[in-house]
């Protein structure tokens, strides 16, 4: 079978739940593509079909303008990535001792060091939507429900009423760009139904990102179904079937784009020959990683049953979904994503660094020492998944910079203090883009006035990707950031 090399245009792109295949350039009914004319740029979205595959490229060297092309070079968009973490976080070992430039590294943020300069620490920042304002308890709901809408969750498990949250109001503006319009990914199984914070019903607890005030969007938490989803071509049936039929055969999904990748190097230069085989590396690597999650490749004993496809251990299931969704953002198929490790109060222990209690019973500290040290590890481990994350999209050059220099990375909680379940001075912390057309102020602790809103954050990331909302939540005017 011929596999065709395709572009997606930006009017194929498709939502979450759809995947775009956009037409073959040069090419029809299964006929060889025609080669580049001599100084033609490589479209941006072109992308290697094969069965059932779909392998979006990293920006290249041939896909900018030279002395021999015409045009201008395209346009390195500015992304935007939400990452979420449950039941606060041990503030005394989070926050850095001074403020301003050069701040010295609280123990939390160290395995941030060497990326210290690509980051910035907010202090002071508040939902108040999130505190009960006449509602009674039900901290946990609120926190997730209002870190990223603003808005009040409605204290009913029968009805769900937030708002829309910032991501979707980017994905509105950006999304028609990309194949996935956003993409929302988690490490726990959600609930769709109950009540699960005194009242308050479950689907608060389990998302961060809303189409509507009432709509959450649903979050993948399968390394496996992720994988088909951002490589598989077609719809998500014929994907699935494609990707069956590939692990019976014993095949990677790259074996499918074997003579495609053959033809598109003849047109390379060195660099992006080589910028091709390390992604494609890279692409196995995390076919591998899953395929044995997954059992695909193991010979158990009789009565044995195959792994789920969801590693055992949390910091390797955060890292595969992390490093799918840094390839995600290299090949430019989203723009925008949450990644909400955790429901909030989750129980979630963590056998890797020694911690065997439940993380939400531990958040319930007591001020015992004992609890605090294992917060603080907790809390280490989930800094530490996010920094090989920022090294990663700070290892992809991009034009002449890196891809996180583009990347707007804001992660954090909606509660600070576990045991206090307060919503004030949140941990929040920010990292990349600075090489934005109005790039981010980093390497820095900021300090902001007591209860500046949340809100207001919110709006001056969604300012730099383009959308300007009349209001959102109780914001006040765009952060200084």
């Amino acid at each position: 079978m011929t596999m065709k090399l395709r572009r997606t245009t930006a009017h194929s792109a498709a939502t979450n739940d759809e995947t775009a295949t956009g037409d073959a350039t040069g090419a029809s009914n299964g006929s060889r593509r025609t080669p580049r004319m001599l100084g033609q740029a490589l479209d941006r979205r072109t992308a290697l079909h094969g069965i059932g595959a779909f392998l979006a490229l990293p920006l290249l060297e041939a896909m900018q303008p030279s002395a021999l092309r015409l045009g201008p070079a395209p346009k390195v968009p500015p992304r935007l990535v939400y990452v979420y973490v449950p039941n606060g976080v041990h503030m005394p070992a989070w926050t850095p001792e001074r403020e301003g430039r050069n701040f010295p590294t609280s123990r939390i943020l160290e395995p941030l060091g060497d990326l210290k300069k690509k980051v910035a620490v907010l202090s002071g920042l508040t939902h108040d939507k999130a505190r009960a304002n006449g509602d009674g308890p039900g901290d946990h709901a609120r926190a997730a429900a209002t870190w990223l809408t603003g808005t009040q969750a409605f204290k009913d498990s029968s009805v769900l009423r937030c708002g829309i949250s910032a991501d979707q109001l980017a994905a509105a503006e950006v999304g028609h760009e990309t194949r996935f319009r956003s993409l929302e990914l988690g490490c726990e199984l959600g609930q769709g139904s109950g009540e699960c914070d005194s009242g308050y019903a479950c689907a608060y607890n389990f998302n961060i990102s809303w189409k509507s005030a009432s709509q959450p969007a649903t979050q993948e938490v399968n390394p496996r179904k992720l994988f088909d989803r951002l490589f598989g071509e077609a719809t998500s049936a014929e994907s699935a079937a494609a990707a069956a039929l590939r692990r019976e055969r014993g095949k990677s999904l790259l074996d499918y784009v074997n003579d495609e990748v053959r033809r598109l190097r003849k047109d390379l230069g060195g660099n992006d020959r080589q910028k091709i085989e390390e992604y494609l590396e890279g692409l196995r690597e995390i076919e591998r990683k899953i395929d044995f999650d997954s059992g695909d490749d193991l010979v158990l004993p009789e009565g044995s049953t195959k792994p789920t496809g969801i590693p055992k251990r949390f910091s390797d299931h955060c890292r595969l979904m992390y490093q799918m969704l840094a390839l995600a953002l290299r090949t430019d198929q989203t723009r925008v994503a949450t990644f909400m490790y955790l429901k909030e109060v989750s129980g979630r222990t963590y056998p890797e660094i020694d911690v065997r209690e439940g993380h939400h019973a531990l958040s319930h500290h007591g001020d015992n020492a004992d609890n605090h040290r294992k917060l603080e590890k907790i809390n280490t481990l989930h800094v530490s998944l996010l920094a090989e994350f920022l090294r990663d999209l700070d290892s992809v050059v991009e034009d002449r910079d890196t891809l996180l220099d583009h990347t707007m990375v804001c992660y954090g909680s909606g509660i600070s203090d576990g045991d206090k379940h307060n919503h004030e001075d949140l941990p929040t912390l920010l990292a990349g883009g600075g090489e934005l057309k109005r790039g981010l102020k980093l390497d820095r602790h900021e300090q902001y006035k007591k209860d500046t809103p949340m809100n207001d954050l919110h709006l001056a990331l969604l300012d730099r990707m383009g959308v300007e909302p009349k209001e959102f939540g109780d914001a006040e005017r765009a952060l200084s950031i």
